[in-house]
């Protein structure tokens, strides 16, 4: 059975990087728009071994570095971002994180969220955050940026021209990403329902276009999206979304929870081993080291045994 492989990017930072793995990639399989995507998922025809190009977030390295190698080189691909984030001129959560203290973030949310601080201490400050619904995760951004007197930062995203000028090219396709990139599974019913539903509604009316296509945030399967938010979808019109769970698809896989392997910067030797080695490359991640995967759910367990989650 031929298979389907699909690259996942947030960030650029090297041109030359970014057109040498296209290379690798493109010496083995044939680049495809996520139009042939949806049809094979659909159709269940035929195909060669084939690839599709995918980027989260919208940061502002896709349109600088990423968009001109992939036009150069005729390559289509599918960009998933929040219609919030472009129109605000702003950032996601998770993109200021890094400019505040791993310290005073720890103290706020054992504040905020009664957390025994002995217990997370020693965990990764973004797989706290990602065990929280995401009105919590603002509270605590807010507070820690009060505390330290911490200025408003710029945007690291592409700009709403720069949007369009995308949008106009039949090579690149435009999907929704929610509208403040929360864990959905955090979220209450009606939270989940607008952060879905308004991403889909308000990228539409941006674009004068019907969207389509959806990358889940973050996107573990079951940890961050269920049957939940595949109905929501359902409803809405969406034909395709996106995991992050590494592997490869074929006619058979089921259009609501696509794999993809992510590429960041690795050699060329690492790009080619996870290639190879697909889904077992999370086996391997958890051989070696404690997984994200790992972390939150001792976290949930710590905020199971709190009582009620913090909503």
């Amino acid at each position: 059975m031929a298979r389907i492989l699909i690259i996942n990017f947030h960030r650029i930072t090297d041109g030359e990087w970014f057109k040498a793995t296209l290379e690798i990639i493109g010496s083995k399989w044939t680049f495809v728009p996520v139009s042939v995507l949806e049809e094979l998922c659909y159709e269940k025809l035929p195909h060669p071994n084939v690839c599709h190009i995918t980027f989260d977030d919208g940061d502002r390295t896709f349109y600088d570095i990423a968009f001109p190698v992939l036009k150069k080189m005729s390559v289509p691909a599918s960009l998933y971002f929040s219609p919030k984030v472009i129109i605000q001129h702003s950032n996601y959560w998770f993109q200021e994180i890094p400019k505040l203290s791993t310290h005073i973030l720890k103290q706020v949310i054992v504040e905020m969220c009664a957390f025994p601080i002995q217990q997370i201490d020693h965990l990764e400050i973004i797989n706290i955050l990602k065990c929280l619904p995401i009105n919590k995760i603002q509270a605590v951004i807010r507070k820690c940026k009060e505390i330290q007197g911490s200025p408003e930062f710029a945007s690291q995203n592409i700009t709403l021209s720069e949007l369009n000028e995308i949008a106009s090219s039949e090579l690149y396709t435009i999907g929704a990403h929610t509208l403040n990139h929360p864990v959905l599974k955090n979220e209450d019913d009606r939270t989940a329902a607008e952060e879905i539903s308004g991403s889909i509604i308000r990228l539409a009316e941006m674009l004068d276009t019907e969207i389509k296509h959806f990358a889940f945030p973050n996107g573990i399967p079951e940890i961050d999206f269920g049957e939940r938010e595949i109905c929501i979808l359902r409803k809405e019109g969406i034909k395709i979304a996106f995991t992050v769970m590494p592997g490869y698809n074929n006619e058979k896989t089921d259009p609501y929870n696509l794999r993809r392997i992510g590429l960041s910067g690795e050699s060329k030797i690492l790009i080619q081993a996870k290639l190879v080695l697909g889904k077992k490359w999370n086996w391997l991640k958890s051989v070696i080291n404690e997984t994200e995967y790992d972390q939150r759910r001792k976290i949930y367990s710590i905020l199971a045994s709190l009582g009620p989650g913090p909503q």
